[in-house]
C-alpha cells in the first residue's frame, strides 16, 4: 500500500507534464534526461512537482529573441558604416 502522505505534491505524468506545459510523451522522454521521478509499479509513476520545477528551471532552453528586419538593417548599416 502507498503511503499518501510520502507521495503528496507528487503528479501522475498526465498531470505533471500539463504542469509542464509539454505533452506527456515530452516528459516521459526526460526520464532518460535525467528527470527525477518515483516508479511505484507496472502502472504508477510520480513525479514530485518540486523536483520538476527545478529540473526544468535548469533544463531550460534560452531563445534569442527574434529580431525584425529594421534591427538586422540597422545592424549592417552600422557596420558598414562603422558607426
Amino acid at each position: 500500500m502507498i503511503r499518501i502522505k510520502y507521495y503528496t505534491g507528487c503528479k501522475k505524468p498526465a498531470e505533471a507534464a500539463k504542469y509542464a506545459g509539454v505533452s506527456e510523451r515530452t516528459l516521459k522522454s526526460w526520464y532518460s534526461k535525467g528527470l527525477p521521478h518515483n516508479k511505484i509499479n507496472s502502472r504508477l509513476t510520480l513525479i514530485n512537482g518540486k523536483a520538476l520545477e527545478e529540473w526544468c528551471e535548469s533544463h531550460q532552453q534560452i531563445k534569442d529573441k527574434p529580431i525584425t528586419i529594421n534591427e538586422r538593417a540597422n545592424e549592417l548599416l552600422k557596420k558598414t558604416i562603422g558607426k
